[in-house]
């Protein structure tokens, strides 16, 4: 197959240097490609270590988690929802149903323990029509939205050409608007800078727009340059980020959501 030169970019899901060959990687919804026999994947673990493992190369990258908990009664979310501070965001833990905002399966700005109750019992209700099985309801800490903004990481495992990591516009438009700029792994700080230019309006934003402070750039190509170096401690179903919350300068970058492939 086609080596990699450092620095290529792939534009459109095809490559501009090099060989003529086709990436057709998906954008959102999140479907990995299926791996192949000629990619051994890594011995199983359970899905909490998993889960542990993304959250250490997270820190490692330098983006923070909010502060949330996995509740499995009314009176745990009540706890945990006092203990985070209102207000918080409850979302439902479904895996058949990755686009929970949608069917009702994610309530914002939660602002007492009468809320968190109601917030339980919608939330129950919007999985069960939606066909899905209610594993908890997660508290989280709600992050003020304003001025930092939204985008999206997915990182991918692609049988010829190994991982590939996508950075797009994020939120509940990373579908609507496709803007997104791909790259394969492993990537240094200023090839994701080239991805931010190549993101209509996405350099305009970073440096403040209309008055609005200037955002933590730095830190976002830090984190995104990080994360591709760590896939070997990746699943091989690909992650998603989204949304990754990019706050003001010196302020760093949130993961509000992160999802397994």
């Amino acid at each position: 197959g086609a080596t990699r030169r450092r620095g290529d970019p792939l534009r459109g899901g095809k490559r501009v240097k090099g060989k003529r060959a086709k990436l057709r990687f998906p954008l959102f919804p999140f479907s990995p490609l299926p791996l192949t026999e000629s990619v051994a994947p890594p011995p199983t673990r359970r899905h909490e270590d998993v889960a542990d493992g993304i959250e250490l190369v997270l820190m490692d990258a330098g983006v923070r988690l909010p502060r949330q908990q996995l509740c499995r009664s009314a009176e745990e979310a009540v706890a945990a929802a006092e203990a985070i501070g209102f207000p918080v965001v409850a979302k439902g833990i479904a895996p058949e149903l990755p686009h929970k905002m949608d069917v009702g399966a994610v309530v914002l700005g939660v602002g007492d323990a009468a809320a968190v109750r109601d917030a339980q019992q919608s939330i129950s209700r919007a999985v069960a029509r939606a066909g899905g099985t209610l594993g908890g309801v997660l508290i989280q800490e709600m992050i003020d939205g304003a001025p930092a903004i939204e985008l999206a990481v997915g990182i991918i495992f692609d049988p010829q050409w190994g991982p590939a990591l996508m950075l797009a516009m994020g939120g509940t438009s990373v579908e609507a608007l496709g803007l997104a700029a791909w790259r394969l792994c492993p990537l240094a700080e200023w090839e994701v800078d080239t991805m931010i230019a190549e993101i209509r309006g996405l350099d305009r934003l970073l440096g403040g727009y209309r008055g609005r402070p200037a955002l933590d750039r730095r830190a976002l190509c830090r984190a995104v340059a990080r994360l591709s170096q760590a896939t070997a401690d990746l699943p091989t179903g690909g992650v998603e980020i989204n949304p990754l919350v990019v706050l003001p300068e010196g302020e760093g970058t949130i993961a509000v959501d992160v999802r397994l492939g």
